[in-house]
């Protein structure tokens, strides 16, 4: 598979755990994309509207032939596959899934930004992308990723899950 990127799976509502197995198997099982590696479950607290339910949150190293447009329409149809109601924007989720990074490209439609725009400043977010590879630099700046961490103000993670997702699948990934 030629491109290599990241994604950041979350979910605050209903039985996250099988929200987040269901997505991560359609996408390993997708003949377009490959797991690589999966870091550990995040719980954290909920960024944006704060009354709600804490999240289980997890990266994934992938590779993919789909094109960054490709994967965004495979991600959206997966999140919609695996349950996620329309509601609004920073409300519960079953399941959210976004593209923090696509090899070193730099992309900014309408409907897709690659880096993520939040990704630098979410803790949650890059706790777990270090995890996979702590030597990830921002495309555009070129600074280290983990050089990020130290301007974050607030801490959303809560905990370092012992979760286990290829467990939980049944090693069906």
């Amino acid at each position: 598979m030629a491109n290599r990127s990241f994604l950041s799976l979350g979910s605050n509502i209903g039985c996250k755990e099988a929200y987040l197995t269901e997505a991560i198997h359609l996408l390993n099982n997708d003949g377009k994309c490959a797991v690589k590696n999966i870091s550990s479950l995040y719980e954290t607290s909920a960024y944006g509207k704060q009354n709600q339910p804490d999240f289980l949150n997890v990266v994934l190293k992938i590779e993919t032939d789909y094109t960054p447009k490709e994967l965004f329409d495979r991600i959206k149809s997966i999140e919609v596959l695996t349950g996620r109601k329309k509601r609004e924007r920073w409300s519960e989720r079953e399941i959210d899934i976004d593209i923090l990074l696509f090899n070193n490209e730099l992309i900014e439609t309408p409907a897709l930004i690659i880096p993520h725009p939040g990704m630098i400043k979410r803790d949650f977010v890059l706790v777990p992308l270090l995890e996979l590879d702590s030597e990830l630099r921002h495309p555009a700046t070129k600074i280290l990723l983990k050089e990020y961490l130290k301007t974050i103000k607030e801490n959303y993670i809560l905990s370092k899950t012992k979760f286990n997702l290829l467990e939980l699948s049944g090693g069906k990934l």
